[in-house]
């Protein structure tokens, strides 16, 4: 989608109701038809006070050109007055009719087309979160992509669906009263033009105090829904911690501040509202005794001054509804603000145009490859290393050494700073990244289970896998044996994150779900580190017996789990400092042969 960089928050949210301004168009012309009906609906009086009611007491009709309507009672006799009732109330029918059939037809049309742009401008969020680099994502909290992707969404939708209609409807209304006042009297305008301009001044710094308000409630929203989501996720360590009163504290802390802030805003809109409403109020009063003193002098009839009372409202109203309305809007302009700060980030790993094909049984290769993050810290220096397809790699290293952030480039999570990395001799980068992702199975270090049954997390890749391919790959991972004996086996629900599993229980499911999505590349990211020797044992076996015709790159602290590799590395620091066969690098008696002498014995301790 075509970017918006240098233009400002409403030309930024056109692109994604483009194909729905239709819609809005069509919703604010039906409004504004609406509201000359309702500003239609005075003059009506006024020809029933002045031409029927005060001629049949005895007063002299009035005639004036200030009423729209007069034309309809030109035909009738003066004492017709029963003629010019009955057009004058179907008069009222028809513009009742219209108003209301307006309404209706306006709220239908605009929330339909309006929600469609919603869920464009949602979905749009949502799938820049799923192909953002998770360098990016890590300076955003939960509670920040919520927002993004569900409030602002919404917020910025009222701006086209309420916001901007109403205004201009208020706009529209207080012009055509003061055309209609205009008709009646110019002197009348007086007041209005002076209220108007007073109340100009006054909206322009309640607008800028109103942004600030909204930046930090919407701040204190983020912090909120942060704070009672990792406090979900980590409820079971609050337990067995016992802080339960320190985390209770901790919220009401932060609820209190969120509070705070909406009672702030609160205090500042009655403030205000109060200021425009002792404004119109003074106003009005002026206005009602200018009236009296023009009735007085013979300048207004009965029923011009009923008119002009109900036009003058009408404007008083609006210039009040008005100032509501702009604090809306910029409650919505932060929240687009704050949603195109997300949106407009460009995407660190990105397709190039016209990318080349990913071959489907890849030779990998690591040229001089470096990974530097914004610290400026080097996760990756100068690896070099050849894989040839079908082949097993080791990766060992102490934490922090680089083993996950070689996975990582690998699956294009990040792409490398320095450096290449090919696939049969072509860049990674020169490929789609959706396609060269689907060419591994990759089992994180971090294992997340959704709420769904043992069965669909395995299946996840393919929610239409059969239950044998599910089952099978549950005994490939030692999955099985646990599963058939939870409550409903494997239609068992597992709670958020997998609660309701221990965590080797879980890296079992994680894994039986990579393997159901049979991809040529096998990534194993210190995936079994909470699983007993002999489990760990038996999935190993299971996997070179069963997949030993795809590549697989294991990364482990567990000497034992690369020992039987092809080819093993020692990372430190980001480098490769012993690269061999288990052999060759036990003959070398460095740093590998240290980890898996020391935990050979621990083991054998164990055992005996």
């Amino acid at each position: 989608m075509k970017r918006f960089r240098k233009k400002g928050v409403f030309a930024k949210t056109l692109p994604y109701f483009k194909n729905y301004m239709w819609g809005f168009w069509v919703g604010l012309a039906l409004c504004l038809l609406s509201n000359v009906a309702i500003l239609l609906m005075p003059q009506i009086p006024q020809l029933i006070i002045d031409r029927i009611l005060n001629p049949a007491l005895g007063e002299k009709a009035v005639y004036s050109d200030s009423n729209v309507f007069s034309f309809l009672l030109d035909g009738f006799a003066e004492d017709d007055y029963f003629g010019m009732l009955t057009v004058m109330l179907i008069c009222m029918a028809v513009v009742s009719l219209v108003k209301y059939l307006t309404h209706y037809l306006r709220w239908n049309i605009t929330h339909a087309t309006m929600m469609r742009g919603e869920n464009k401008v949602r979905d749009y969020a949502f799938h820049k979160m799923l192909r953002q680099s998770p360098v990016v994502l890590s300076r955003y909290t939960s509670g920040d992509m919520l927002n993004v992707t569900n409030n602002d969404p919404s917020a910025i939708k009222d701006l086209y669906l309420h916001h901007i209609p109403f205004l201009a409807g208020s706009v529209f209304s207080i012009i055509i009263s003061m055309y209609f006042l205009l008709m009646i009297n110019p002197i009348l305008v007086l007041v209005p033009v002076v209220t108007g301009c007073i109340t100009a001044v006054i909206v322009r710094g309640y607008n800028k105090i109103l942004q600030k308000k909204y930046n930090k409630i919407r701040q204190g929203n983020v912090e909120l829904s942060t704070y009672i989501q990792e406090n979900i996720n980590g409820v079971r360590v609050i337990r067995c911690f016992g802080t339960e009163a320190d985390e209770m504290k901790r919220f009401e802390k932060r609820n209190a501040a969120f509070r705070d802030n909406y009672v702030d805003l609160a205090r500042t809109s009655s403030k205000y509202s109060m200021i425009f409403t002792f404004l119109g109020e003074t106003v009005s009063i002026m206005s009602i005794i200018l009236g009296i003193f023009l009735s007085v002098n013979g300048n207004l009839s009965v029923g011009e001054f009923a008119t002009f009372t109900s036009y003058f409202f009408t404007i008083n109203s609006n210039i009040v509804f008005m100032a509501g309305q702009i604090g809306n809007i910029q409650n919505s302009v932060v929240c687009a603000k704050r949603y195109f700060e997300f949106a407009d980030r460009p995407e660190a790993v990105a397709d190039k145009e016209n990318p080349l094909p990913v071959p489907d049984k890849p030779a990998i290769s690591f040229k001089n490859v470096s990974m530097s993050f914004d610290d400026g810290q080097k996760a990756l220096d100068g690896i070099n290393l050849e894989i040839p397809y079908g082949s097993r790699v080791g990766i060992m290293g102490k934490t922090g050494s680089g083993k996950s952030v070689l996975m990582k480039l690998l699956n294009r999570l990040y792409d490398c700073t320095e450096g290449e990395i090919l696939l049969d001799g072509v860049n990674i980068k020169d490929m789609s990244v959706e396609e060269v992702r689907r060419k591994y199975s990759f089992v994180m270090q971090d294992v997340f289970l959704f709420s769904e049954s043992v069965a669909n997390n395995i299946a996840f890749y393919d929610e239409d896998a059969s239950d044998e391919k599910v089952v099978h790959c549950a005994r490939m991972a030692c999955a099985d044996e646990f599963t058939t004996k939870l409550t409903d086996g494997y239609d068992t629900i597992v709670g958020e994150r997998g609660l309701g599993l221990s965590g080797g229980q879980k890296q079992r499911v994680s894994i039986a779900r990579a393997l159901l999505k049979d991809a040529p590349v096998i990534l194993l990211d210190d995936c079994t580190s909470a699983l007993d020797y002999e489990t760990e044992k038996e999935i190993t076996a299971n996997l070179f017996e069963n997949y030993g015709d795809r590549t697989m790159i294991v990364a482990s602290h567990r000497a034992g789990s690369v020992a039987y590799c092809d080819q093993i590395i020692y990372l430190e620091d980001g480098k490769i400092v012993e690269h061999g066969t288990h052999d060759e690098l036990i003959a070398l008696k460095g740093r590998y042969y240290s980890v898996f002498t020391e935990q050979e014995s621990l083991r054998e301790e164990e055992i005996n």
